[in-house]
């Protein structure tokens, strides 16, 4: 089933705040990646970010920000495999309404 959705991006605070911190002459480690991926699509915003865990490897993470899609939050070793998750949770939601 063809879906269409929305993909807003833009740069995720986290690493704002980090930028900043460089700039004033902090030295931190960075947690976020640049970008925050927000996907729309009917009643439902999931959000996609790049976090690095406690081992300091990066992962993508997903949350539901809108609708009742999945609770907490889940990681992904590659961008794709939590696009094609997002995708795949939206398609279940049509269904489920049918």
């Amino acid at each position: 089933m063809e879906i269409t959705y929305k993909i807003k991006v833009s740069e995720h605070n986290g690493f704002t705040e980090f930028k900043n911190a460089m700039r004033k002459g902090h030295k931190i480690d960075c947690y976020f990646g640049r970008h925050r991926f927000l996907y729309y699509y009917e009643n439902y915003v999931v959000s996609l970010i790049e976090v690095k865990d406690f081992e300091h490897n990066w992962k993508w993470e997903i949350y539901c920000v809108e609708g009742k899609l999945f609770e907490d939050t889940e990681q992904f070793e590659h961008k794709q495999d939590a696009d094609d998750k997002i995708i795949k949770m939206f398609e279940e939601a049509i269904y489920n309404k049918l």
